[in-house]
């Protein structure tokens, strides 16, 4: 990979999760006002509250920084960026339409670490959809896609059990309900079929070229 390509990667990479970043923080504050506060969810009585979930739950955006240079074409790698803010744009509206919130846990079980994360860094809006669980779906098939290089069946299951720990973490950190991160799910699952369909279509007329 020439510098010029790395750098126009790293370009898109940057611009998109800066675009992201402002948004999310952005709509938090919008619609705080307005959300409805779950209190419980049968989700969490199946995955209990544990704050060292925390480090998996960071850990999508390593997952995320990742498809930027796995993906083979750089074509590839704008239609990507495209269809991850489109993704994005999904969830950012519905998070001002109908706001939603998912109530913490007590503050005597959360050490002071995770107090600053859900303080400073992740609040408690922006519920539905779970944007950490479509973004997961979305990352994983940038990495492990037909349009990703080097892909193998080792390479899909080490991800795919990455991805699998962070969807858990979601739950673990009671950032999420069940129902937000399935809502999230399909949302993944169908922006990377939109970008296979988008990417697949237009490798003929890159190879006629």
């Amino acid at each position: 990979m020439k510098a010029r390509e790395l750098t126009i990667r790293l370009v898109y990479g940057g611009t998109v999760g800066l675009i992201a970043t402002v948004m999310y923080h952005g709509t938090q504050g919008l619609g705080a006002a307005r959300a409805v506060t779950r209190e419980h969810c049968w989700s969490w009585d199946l995955v209990p509250f544990n704050p060292e979930w925390l480090w998996p739950y960071l850990s999508l955006f390593a997952l995320l920084a990742l498809p930027w240079f796995t993906l083979r074409e750089l074509g590839s790698v704008r239609r990507f960026a495209v269809v991850l803010l489109g993704m994005a744009a999904v969830g950012w509206i519905t998070f001002l339409l109908f706001p939603t919130a998912c109530a913490r846990p007590d503050p005597s079980r959360v050490p002071e670490y995770l107090a600053f994360f859900y303080e400073r860094v992740d609040g408690p809006n922006n519920c539905l959809p779970c944007l950490h669980s479509a973004l997961t779906i979305f990352a994983t098939y940038g990495i492990c896609g037909r349009h990703a290089r080097g892909s193998s069946p080792g390479c899909t299951i080490l991800v795919s059990a990455w991805a699998v720990t962070i969807l858990v973490s979601i739950l673990a950190l009671r950032q999420h309900t069940g129902a937000d991160t399935l809502v999230g799910l399909v949302l993944g699952t169908a922006a990377a079929w939109l970008f296979s369909r988008w990417a697949s279509s237009a490798q003929p007329a890159t190879r006629g070229r």
